[in-house]
């Protein structure tokens, strides 16, 4: 993730600042205000970290722009956001947004930008005129149309968090007093994910012990496939804790009979294998 921003600064000579989380995983306000200054060109943040499921403060980098009086353009990263919690543009104060289609149970393939100003934003590629002259190449008319009919397919907001969130209580409560799991996700992590490691197997044959089970699981994010996660290592958290972590995302689809089933072989896991 750091290193195109890293090759990005040695080509043009752009400054860039990164704002590191604490151990739980939050982004200091008084930091974000102290790093924007009338120079900032743009800052980007995401709505809800995608392994931990942390909820960061976007909506606060306006004021911070503001204050500074700097001319920054503000994208968020709304992938694990949009559809769950509410994160429109104006409710996150946001100039750019992007989100993905497969997070909400449409095709994989299929994402969307908003751009709330055009002059914002020029061609990086050039060919044909599509995307209004921003993007060339042809549109995946399947992919665009599927990802439309599962925004459409969104149920209530604040309805569905409800239900997704006495899934994530009801797992945490059936494993909250073994020793040997570790939650890792903070309190102020979105319903929709949580992110755990039971000390005794590593993430990678935990994913293929549940995979085996019928259970499917995540040892992370996709770019991280085979390295330590990023996120959970800026936070400090012990090598042991790290290698041992599996990312779980609940949908309006799950069963309690499902988390219950998920919980059992985590708990037989930790004991079994002490």
């Amino acid at each position: 993730m750091l290193e195109p921003l890293k090759k990005l600064k040695e080509s043009f000579g752009v400054n860039i600042v990164y704002l590191y989380p604490d151990k739980n995983g939050n982004i200091d306000k008084d930091e974000l205000y102290s790093v924007i200054n009338q120079d900032t060109i743009l800052v980007s943040m995401m709505a809800v970290n995608n392994e931990t499921g942390l909820i960061l403060p976007v909506s606060e980098i306006r004021g911070a722009v503001k204050r500074a009086k700097a001319p920054a353009v503000i994208h968020s990263d709304c992938v694990q956001a949009f559809g769950k919690i509410r994160s429109s543009p104006d409710f996150l104060k946001a100039d750019l947004m992007s989100i993905s289609s497969h997070k909400i149970h449409g095709p994989k393939g299929a994402g969307a930008l908003y751009v709330n100003d055009k002059k914002k934003l020029k061609p990086q590629i050039f060919g044909g005129g599509q995307e209004n002259g921003m993007f060339p190449g042809t549109e995946s008319t399947p992919a665009i149309l599927g990802f439309s009919a599962a925004a459409k397919a969104l149920p209530d907001i604040e309805q569905e968090l409800s239900y997704i969130a006495s899934l994530k209580k009801r797992l945490i409560s059936q494993l909250k007093d073994c020793d040997k799991i570790v939650i890792n996700s903070p309190e102020n992590s979105i319903a929709y994910i949580i992110n755990l490691s039971v000390l005794t197997m590593k993430s990678q044959p935990l994913v293929g012990y549940l995979s085996d089970k019928g259970i499917c699981v995540s040892a992370g994010s996709a770019c991280k496939k085979g390295k330590r996660s990023s996120t959970l290592v800026a936070m400090g958290l012990k090598p042991s804790v790290i290698d041992s972590a599996i990312r779980i995302s609940f949908s309006r689809f799950n069963k309690e009979c499902e988390v219950d089933a998920l919980a059992n072989e985590l708990l037989n896991l930790a004991k079994d294998l002490t």
